[in-house]
């Protein structure tokens, strides 16, 4: 039985990974994120809490070598750029939303979510 257990977890974790979504639904008074296939992390709150809407660029960098650390080694101390979509919201807290790994893919919602809302261009963000 715990066998079966494990091996859930394992096929869940995995099935997150390659094909896990976050849904990010505005309407005029609430915005709920929502992930699939597990439905942890969804988060509600409303419109009129929210200031901005901006992406925050993120670096990260490896401190080890790749799986095949023989023929790569140039990737020991490679850096990874995300830009994690964050609300901010009136209170000062921040809350990030999504995670994303394209800059055009951020601005873009950025600036969507922003004309949605009807929010002012955040400075922080990517403009």
């Amino acid at each position: 039985a715990v066998i079966l257990i494990i091996g859930f977890f394992i096929l869940m974790g995995m099935a997150c990974f390659f094909i896990g979504k976050t849904y990010l639904i505005l309407n005029k008074d609430t915005i709920t994120r929502e992930s699939f296939p597990l439905p942890f992390g969804n988060k509600k709150f409303y419109t009129h809490k929210v200031k901005r809407f901006y992406a925050k660029e993120k670096i990260s960098t490896r401190k080890g070598y790749s799986d095949d650390e023989f023929a790569n080694k140039s990737a020991k101390g490679s850096k990874t750029v995300s830009y994690e979509m964050i609300f901010l919201l009136y209170s000062g807290k921040e809350i990030p939303v999504l995670k994303l790994h394209e800059k055009e893919q951020a601005k873009y919602i950025e600036q969507e979510v922003e004309n949605h809302l009807k929010l002012e261009q955040a400075e922080e963000g990517l403009g």
